[in-house]
């Protein structure tokens, strides 16, 4: 998954990552550390620093599982709707993909 991050402010910002979740109906899933640290040079760190104005695309690795889903709802997981979460308590906040 594949994430834009601008810092809109004139300070250095530090953006903890991990925090990151990829929901879909039922299942929720966080960066996967085992895919990130076999392949750390593709993915991005788990707390990015952006300067002022600065904006960054970063990736990182979810493992979705097919036995988390019906047989009939995993042969079409690419139709399935999902959405990372940025925080769940006390407000939960989401962006829809």
């Amino acid at each position: 998954m594949s994430v834009c991050l601008k810092n809109t402010t004139e300070e250095e910002k530090e953006v903890p990552i991990t925090y990151l979740s990829l929901e879909t109906t039922g299942v929720g899933t966080a960066i996967s550390q085992e895919l990130l640290m076999e392949n750390s040079e593709h993915y991005g760190s788990m707390v990015e620093k952006l300067e002022p104005g600065e904006e960054k695309v970063v990736m990182y690795p979810y493992e979705i599982c097919s036995i988390w889903f019906h047989k009939k709802d995993w042969k079409n997981i690419e139709m399935r709707s999902f959405w990372m979460t940025f925080a769940s308590y006390s407000d939960k906040i989401v962006l829809y993909l």
